[in-house]
């Protein structure tokens, strides 16, 4: 089981060698991993009790801006087409905001298209 051989959650760090103490260490104790393989493997990993849920996340309008109505929009001359089953891509786009003075930022949103956060996980503004 990958809790128990310390594969999951992920670490990536190997205790044999080197540091073996970290300050704010995320890895589970040993008693969380027993707690885990007992749920899973002795008991089959039931649900529990619905009533027990957290309510479910409730999420605004992902096509809606989050920093409020901008004043510019720079867009992509033509659309970055994720091919289906490729590996993960991480493109580098360049845009020209053709500006005829200079202009102070105050704050950048970088919005992919409507409905493309199935493929686009995340993205980073320069």
């Amino acid at each position: 089981m990958k809790v128990s051989d310390r594969v999951m959650p992920p670490w990536y760090i190997d205790r044999r060698i080197g540091i073996r103490k970290f300050k704010e260490d995320p890895s589970l104790s040993d008693e969380q991993i027993a707690t885990i393989v007992k749920w899973v493997v002795d008991s089959g990993a039931p649900l529990g009790n619905p009533a027990d849920l957290p309510k479910p996340r409730r999420f605004g309008d992902l096509n809606a801006w989050r920093i409020g109505q901008p004043d510019l929009i720079v867009t992509m001359p033509e659309a970055w087409v994720v091919k289906p089953a490729a590996p993960d891509d991480w493109p580098t786009f360049t845009l020209d905001p053709k500006l005829t003075e200079d202009r102070y930022i105050k704050a950048v949103e970088v919005k992919p298209a409507p409905n493309s956060h199935v493929v686009v996980h995340h993205s980073r503004p320069p």
